[in-house]
């Protein structure tokens, strides 16, 4: 969620062609600069031709400041850009929240201990809006792997805008990003599993919407029923 001795003797070989066949190139030039004379036009009023610029990744573009994650941006990184530099991945069926494609990945590719897995949405123009990962808990009584998470995202610096911690039940440490991206670090009850989530508001608010049309479509369904 990774990369001139040969070009010395090129140049010598060049050289000596051009050496070996100079008679040759020498009559063609002198043909061809006699016929441009002619036509009153010399080889530098040809048009030239100006150098293509090679496309800079949003990853590896410093102008662009969405939240890091994985080595992606959110908000910045596309479905190609993510698809270029994900190995093992597959193209869900189906759409995310935002309305865009969905990668999946077995967590294979990013050196870290205990990721299972990796999801990543993308909205309607093909932007990265969220990334969802799934780690193994080496710990399943003292919570190890969720603290280490945690303490991870703090160095970040980011503002802790939400923590459940109870001696018993689902632990959960929520983030804002300079962005107002929201990160989670989720750690359900006996689930033996720790969810991180990095997303954008923009994304949060589609799966809020959604998610209501669906409660209210249930009760709908529900209430023919009486």
């Amino acid at each position: 969620m990774k990369f001139l001795n040969k070009h010395i003797s090129v140049a010598i070989i060049l050289s000596l062609a051009g050496l070996i066949g100079c008679s040759k190139s020498s009559q063609a030039s002198d043909t061809n600069e006699a016929s441009n004379n002619k036509s009153g036009q010399t080889s530098s009023d040809a048009p030239l031709k100006e150098p293509k610029v090679a496309a800079i990744a949003p990853e590896d573009n410093p102008a662009l400041k969405g939240t890091p994650v994985l080595g992606f941006k959110l908000g910045d990184s596309t479905f190609d850009s993510v698809k270029a530099r994900l190995s093992n991945y597959n193209v869900l069926d189906g759409e995310s929240y935002a309305g865009g494609p969905i990668l999946e990945n077995d967590g294979s590719g990013f050196d870290i201990e205990g990721l299972q897995s990796t999801s990543f949405a993308f909205d309607a123009n093909n932007k990265l809006v969220c990334v969802s990962m799934t780690f193994s808990e080496s710990n399943k009584m003292g919570h190890d792997t969720y603290r280490q998470l945690v303490a991870y995202v703090k160095a970040r610096k980011y503002k802790v805008i939400r923590v459940v911690a109870p001696f018993v039940g689902n632990q959960l440490t929520e983030f804002s990003t300079p962005n107002h991206d929201v990160i989670s670090v989720n750690s359900p009850h006996l689930d033996f599993h720790i969810y991180v989530e990095y997303a954008t508001q923009g994304f949060n608010r589609a799966r809020a919407r959604y998610q209501q049309q669906q409660s209210s479509q249930q009760k709908n369904r529900e209430a023919t029923n009486f």
